[in-house]
């Protein structure tokens, strides 16, 4: 675990009582919620810090404390030239869009009777050190972990509306956020003491964690490039025995598995409009694993590279996560969605090579001359115009910068697929 020296300050409003803040002013709802002074305190013009699109990468490199600190009073409103960013954004949000119109959000205070809080994240050196000086990688480190909290201390994070902005204008950049409920189900506003614990600790973990998902990042790609290189050298396969072996009174046992298999697929994909992996019953999808197991046993540069990818997987679910179950589930997730594409990728690459060695050898026999439709399914699996329009797919997830990233590919493109 690292270092954990965020400092997280929890205050709250109720409609009887309010706060006093480390520099002696009290909140309450009147004067600090439904007249809107948080939300000018939050976008304030010597502190708040706004971004660009085309602003710093989560990869960008500082050589100092003192260039982090520049950059961060540089993105502070005040010395933006020609800003017409609120600097305020939405936490519940999928990415962190820059909020436009604050009039419309102060309204919307003005009728708040309810308990409201405001939260600080200050992480200090481990922060800067970390380059925690973007919307972005705030956004992303904090929204998970804020959701936990939320579900810790009994709340729904569906019915939360949370604000932040960055302030750049301090000795360490950190982040001030502002929430309550949509619907109001609670009076008090205390959360429990163990779990604000826990959250720091979290959010400490988290930040120090960049070369984790980096390294994450760097697996993954070479997860993929295996995959490539299997799936872009499977029509090499037998090619010295593709005319070698004949099926005869006693045929190898492993030769009759592999056409019986191709023969039950190819009977079922006959009244099937939607030719796909995907919609092949459960014991066809048995018989694409014999297909699969005979490629396997019989080239030996076939296993060679589908060990490599295993291997591969394998780095990266013994990736060292110190417990952190967030992180557990992000490489349990990305292994899922992994080898699900890959077997539907493999799965439909041989469905098409049996339907077009079907046609060229006319019918499948046990009896049939295995060295030539092996020949012949050989010679068709090779890429198709799906798997290209995957290959260009995961020449855009290699240039993901982060996990957030390869999820929105998933969600935007893959889906086109």
């Amino acid at each position: 675990m690292v270092r954990n020296n965020v400092v997280v300050l929890l205050n709250y409003m109720t409609t009887k009582s309010g706060y006093v803040s480390n520099k002696g002013h009290y909140h309450s709802l009147d004067n600090w919620v439904n007249n809107g002074k948080v939300l000018d305190y939050l976008t304030r013009s010597d502190k708040c810090c706004v971004f660009n699109d085309n602003d710093l990468k989560e990869s960008y490199e500082f050589n100092s404390d003192a260039a982090r600190k520049e950059y961060m009073r540089n993105h502070i409103k005040e010395n933006v030239k020609c800003n017409k960013k609120s600097g305020l954004y939405n936490l519940m949000a999928d990415k962190p869009i820059d909020i436009k119109d604050i009039d419309v959000l102060k309204r919307e205070f003005k009728n708040l009777k309810q308990t409201c809080w405001d939260l600080v994240i200050n992480p200090g050196d481990l922060g800067l050190e970390n380059n925690m000086l973007h919307k972005n990688k705030w956004h992303e480190i904090i929204k998970p972990y804020f959701e936990k909290l939320l579900m810790a201390n009994g709340f729904d994070p569906k019915n939360i509306n949370c604000f932040y902005a960055m302030d750049g204008n301090t000795q360490y950049p950190h982040v001030e956020l502002f929430f309550y409920e949509k619907e109001p189900t609670r009076v008090k506003g205390n959360f429990k003491l163990e779990t604000l614990n826990i959250f720091k600790g979290q959010i400490a973990n988290a930040i120090g964690n960049s070369d984790f998902v980096n390294k994450l990042n760097d697996l993954t790609k070479d997860v993929w490039d295996a995959r490539k290189l299997i799936l872009n050298n499977v029509n090499k396969l037998l090619v010295k025995q593709r005319n070698q072996e004949k099926l005869n009174d006693d045929p190898k046992q492993d030769y009759v598995d592999f056409l019986k298999a191709s023969k039950f697929i190819t009977d079922e994909l006959k009244n099937k409009h939607n030719k796909s992996y995907a919609r092949l019953s459960d014991a066809a999808k048995n018989q694409i694993e014999v297909i699969k197991n005979f490629l396997y046993q019989k080239d030996p540069t076939y296993k060679e590279a589908v060990d490599d990818y295993q291997k591969k997987i394998d780095l990266i679910r013994r990736l060292n996560t110190d417990g952190d179950k967030y992180l557990e589930k992000r490489i349990n997730d990305i292994i899922k969605k992994e080898q699900d594409d890959f077997e539907k990728q493999i799965g439909n690459k041989i469905i098409k090579a049996l339907q077009e060695a079907r046609k060229e050898s006319k019918e499948i026999s046990n009896k049939y001359d295995a060295g030539q439709f092996i020949s012949n399914f050989l010679d068709f699996f090779s890429f198709d115009n799906n798997s290209n329009k995957l290959m260009k797919l995961a020449e855009k997830e290699f240039d993901a910068k982060t996990v957030r990233e390869l999820e929105l590919l998933h969600k935007n493109y893959r889906a086109k697929l």
